[in-house]
């Protein structure tokens, strides 16, 4: 047994062959012996052989024991993977996996909306098995997209499985016999099932693109696949481990960074894909996604599970202009398709469900309006335009969200068992990172004006850190239209001399005078609410007297016809119900 796992050990990738596979390469160099080895391995050891071996390694309760254990499991998951070569003109697959490993992991048992069999051939314990194999390889091991995709299908269905444990009871065979005697054994099998593949499947994001598209990174069809049937049950079950979730969207925003025009294009995607799947109102099997997610059994989503409701948020970074309407053509999203409002406000809606993330998302709508203000100086009128109405429905549609939020949580108090007030108790959660460090995607900004504008929560490289951005703000009527923030940022643009600023608007620096950033200025809306105006209206004359008339008045004609044409109020039952069966619109009834 040593000698065997020693061989598993050698016969491993290298970290550099990780790193490749982990940034969408392929691996063509493993030495001919090593692919022989693992080919024959897998096929002669079989299931059972393989099962049977992981539990006599993990037996030994030992470091050599822990490490062979990884190093069988990190073999299973190198055959299954499609970009390492396993032999001349032929590459890991799903299929060289023991036939009866892929049966369980592939049969999907009961009444699900994804369930393909009616018995139950195989034990609670033997998912459990599986779960505990693949989840012993080393984090950095990634599972072959077909894998990955199958087995974030099973954990759906074992979630749903683990919700009826009280329906249905194995008999001794392994079959179920239809007893409504409840099953701890079974659900407490189930759960670490659950855990342990979606810990594997998630770490490759091709595997979460796929399993949210429904189409492999080829394009092809996954056969009988519907995403809603499997997302729903997954973001709407009590994750002992948020990171199991929450990593299945982590790459959405990070991939924006990406040099590489295939890893942003995913990205785009993937959000368009998260927008669609979450605020579905009327899905191909006739359920309502957004209605689910809002009404889970702890509540909303952002009641339930805070740290997704907070991913979301972090989702949307670099795609806050496509969540306010801009056209793919001017957001430089060639991948993001129209987001109609009424999607816009459900997606914020479910974000908005935790206090902590509907911060978080009011933070990213701030710092891109600013974003958005700083760019308007340098289109013509009508991208301007374009720019401020576009910084006017992130504001609207974000404060249909609260309403949204509110509206829902008083009249499902009891549902929920929450009232309003407990809105204000911000919770912070439990994801790592948070932010991070995420800039805007296509913004002619250079670094030399993100310190100007956001002062410390930027980095020296220009990016801002939305991790240290103020999120204690009054989110209320004072930030419609052009705010003091986006008249700062237009200045700045513009080129406004700092003896032409309001005096309030500059601080004594030890080393002179300076301009506020927007960090300093947030708190104005709070401490000084009465003088914002009249700050804004200096400002704004300011910029006009530096010539700036032509970039303002475009900027602020965007800016309030959004304003003037919204009809944001979702704040009682009815208007609720129709946000969630899809029939509001953004604009106000006479204009529908």
């Amino acid at each position: 047994m040593a000698k065997i796992g020693r061989e598993l050990t050698l016969a491993g990738l290298t970290p550099d062959q990780l790193r490749i596979l982990a940034d969408g390469g392929t691996i063509t160099d493993l030495p001919t012996g090593t692919q022989d080895y693992l080919r024959s391995f897998v096929a002669t050891a079989g299931s059972d052989g393989i099962m049977r071996l992981h539990k006599e390694f993990a037996a030994l309760g030992t470091p050599e024991g822990n490490a062979h254990a990884t190093a069988l499991a990190d073999a299973v998951l190198a055959i299954s993977h499609e970009r390492v070569a396993i032999g001349d003109n032929h590459f890991g697959s799903y299929d060289e996996l023991p036939q009866e490993m892929r049966d369980t992991i592939s049969t999907r048992y009961g009444s699900g909306p994804d369930s393909n069999s009616d018995a139950r051939f195989f034990s609670s314990q033997s998912f459990a098995d599986i779960g505990s194999l693949l989840a012993s390889s080393s984090p950095e091991s990634l599972p072959g997209e077909q894998l990955g995709v199958e087995l974030g299908r099973q954990v759906a269905n074992l979630e749903l499985l683990a919700r009826d444990a009280a329906e249905y009871r194995p008999s001794h065979g392994g079959m179920n016999v239809g007893s409504l005697t409840k099953s701890p054994y079974d659900q407490h099998h189930y759960n670490s099932a659950i855990e342990d593949m979606m810990s594997v499947a998630t770490r490759n994001p091709d595997v979460s693109a796929a399993l949210l598209s429904g189409t492999t990174h080829d394009g092809a069809q996954i056969s009988g696949y519907e995403p809603h049937n499997t997302l729903i049950p997954l973001m709407t079950r009590e994750w002992d481990n948020t990171e199991n979730i929450t990593s299945m969207f982590e790459w959405i925003a990070t991939d924006a960074q990406s040099d590489d025009p295939d890893q942003r294009a995913r990205g785009q995607q993937g959000f368009r894909d998260l927008v669609d799947v979450t605020t579905n109102h009327e899905t191909s099997t006739g359920t309502n996604s957004f209605h689910d997610l809002m009404h889970t059994s702890g509540g909303t989503l952002g009641q339930l599970n805070p740290a997704l409701a907070q991913q979301l948020a972090v989702a949307s970074v670099p795609y806050m202009n496509a969540l306010g309407g801009m056209h793919n053509s001017l957001s430089g999203f060639d991948d993001i398709s129209n987001i109609s409002p009424g999607d816009s406000v459900r997606f914020m809606t479910l974000i908005a469900g935790d206090p902590e993330a509907a911060h978080m998302l009011h933070s990213h709508i701030e710092i891109q309006r600013s974003i958005n203000a700083y760019d308007a100086v340098s289109q013509d009128y009508s991208g301007a335009m374009i720019a401020g109405e576009t910084n006017g429905k992130l504001q609207l549609f974000f404060e249909s969200a609260l309403e949204a939020d509110r509206s829902h949580r008083e009249n499902f108090a009891h549902e929920v068992g929450q009232l309003e007030s407990e809105k204000s108790e911000a919770r912070r959660d439990f994801i790592r990172g948070t932010i991070g460090l995420i800039p805007h995607p296509a913004v002619g900004i250079g670094a030399e004006a993100f310190p100007l504008m956001f002062g410390d929560f930027t980095t020296p490289d220009g990016l801002v850190n939305y991790d240290t951005f103020p999120r204690a703000v009054e989110f209320n009527e004072t930030h419609r239209g052009l705010t003091l923030s986006q008249l700062h940022a237009i200045a700045i643009a513009e080129g406004v001399p700092l003896e032409r600023y309001p005096a309030d608007l500059t601080v004594d620096s030890g080393e002179g005078s300076r301009l506020m950033t927007v960090q300093e200025i947030e708190p104005l809306y709070r401490e000084r609410s009465g003088e914002v105006r009249f700050l804004s209206a200096e400002l704004e004359q300011a910029i006009r007297d530096h010539g700036g008339g032509a970039s303002l008045d475009p900027i602020r004609k965007g800016s309030e016809w959004a304003a003037n044409h919204a009809d944001g109020n979702v704040g009682n039952r009815d208007d609720y119900t129709r946000l969630s069966d899809g029939a509001w619109n953004w604009r106000k009834p006479d204009e529908n």
